[in-house]
């Protein structure tokens, strides 16, 4: 990723755990933080244990993050968001515990006379843990599709390099 993706991640991130975006210039994202993520990235925990202690109505925070050097000398009070901020380590963090799931496409080469249909799976990563008087782990991939109920051992290894990747290098 580089500093330029940043703006894109930040849109993503938020968009996709529910906030709205007021402002999404070149540079610029201003963003209204829903409550879950006020109460993860915004550091203000007597402010919200007031609030549930008394049943007040809660106003999550605005949240002004400019990625672009040159126009965060103009808004001194905005947050410059570049990689080892540590605000965009937080939102990482953060991103990295609340996302348990993601969604990959596979890149099918056919000709373009004839279709080809596509095969909802779930690929479930578990770590079995059998504990006596020693203790033995074992990592398992498991593809499970969703039409017919084929299951497919070491899963991930079958579709990794089938999968487009989102992040080019």
């Amino acid at each position: 990723m580089q500093q330029n993706d940043i703006h894109e991640f930040l849109k993503r991130y938020f968009l996709f755990n529910g906030c709205d975006i007021i402002t999404d210039e070149a540079g610029c994202l201003q963003v209204k933080l829903t409550v879950e993520l006020d109460k993860l990235l915004m550091n203000r925990p007597f402010y919200w244990h007031y609030l549930e202690a008394t049943g007040g109505r809660p106003e999550p925070m605005t949240l002004t993050l400019m990625t672009d050097q040159t126009k965060a000398s103009m808004y001194p009070n905005d947050e410059l968001i570049h990689f080892g901020s540590p605000r965009l380590h937080q939102i990482l963090r953060s991103a990295q515990e609340l996302g348990h799931s993601i969604r990959m496409y596979e890149s099918i080469e056919t000709d373009s006379t004839r279709s080809e249909p596509l095969q909802p799976w779930i690929c479930q990563n578990v770590k079995i843990s059998f504990q006596s008087d020693r203790k033995k782990d074992r990592l398992l991939s498991l593809g499970l599709n969703l039409i017919h109920g084929q299951i497919i051992p070491n899963f991930y290894k079958v579709i990794d390099s089938r999968i487009v990747r989102y992040f080019h290098r």
